[in-house]
């Protein structure tokens, strides 16, 4: 069993590790050996990731592509709802249960 990341899976690790930051295209491929980013850009969509569209800047003739993941905060872990205050429009028969 080959315990490698595939290519999609090291690039996934480096957006992640970049926490909603863009990351160089570059960089993406010299972390996952890919030459082809745009295609496991792509492999990850499918896959559910949200990945917005790349971000491209024009200095003269050199252009740089950057991409970035886009996560939804975590949920509240079970001791932070503990600690919430009840809503006040809760009713106050209910709250004796």
């Amino acid at each position: 069993m080959n315990s490698n990341p595939t290519q999609a899976q090291a690039i996934l690790a480096r957006l992640r590790a970049a926490r909603g930051d863009w990351v160089p295209m570059p960089e993406l491929a010299a972390c996952s050996g890919a030459y082809a980013v745009h295609s496991r850009i792509a492999e990850l969509r499918r896959l559910g990731h949200h990945i917005p569209p790349p971000r491209i800047t024009r200095r003269g003739r050199l252009v740089c592509t950057e991409y970035r993941l886009i996560e939804p905060p975590p949920p509240p872990a079970l001791a932070d709802l503990d600690t919430q205050q009840p809503s006040k429009n809760c009713d106050p028969f209910l709250s004796h249960w």
